[in-house]
């Protein structure tokens, strides 16, 4: 009986010995190249960044404080910060001071803290 074993088991062996560099393990087949992503992927990603910015300056992930007032652009940003504490809430709007942050932020930050509030808390119709 073990010698039916051996003379089944040793070719079966010898099989899947000389069948393995071939195959290449389950993923035998090539993989898909690389391809660009499209305008509306790239506009997409850049939304998102845009969106995750303005959610850390929100949430004060990003502490804008610490920088210098810009006195050139305070005005200009703080027409929009208080548009925008007032698209608040009322009970976000008691919590936030967007106001405090006029001059101490990038057109890019603004922008992105713009982005988050407009899409977090839209406007009721």
């Amino acid at each position: 009986m073990s010698k039916k074993r051996s003379t089944l088991i040793l070719p079966t062996l010898i099989a899947f010995v000389s069948i393995a560099p071939i195959a290449n393990a389950s993923g035998s087949s090539t993989q898909r190249p690389p391809r660009v992503p499209t305008e509306e992927e790239a506009k997409t990603a850049e939304e998102r960044k845009k969106f995750a910015l303005g959610q850390r300056i929100f949430n004060e992930k990003i502490n804008v404080m610490d920088v210098a007032v810009d006195l050139a652009s305070e005005a200009a940003q703080h027409r929009r910060l208080e548009v925008l504490e007032a698209s608040l809430p009322p009970a976000i709007a008691k919590k936030k001071n967007l106001v405090a942050m006029a001059g101490r932020l990038t057109e890019e930050q603004l922008a992105g803290l713009e982005m988050f509030i407009q899409q977090r808390y839209p406007a009721k119709k």
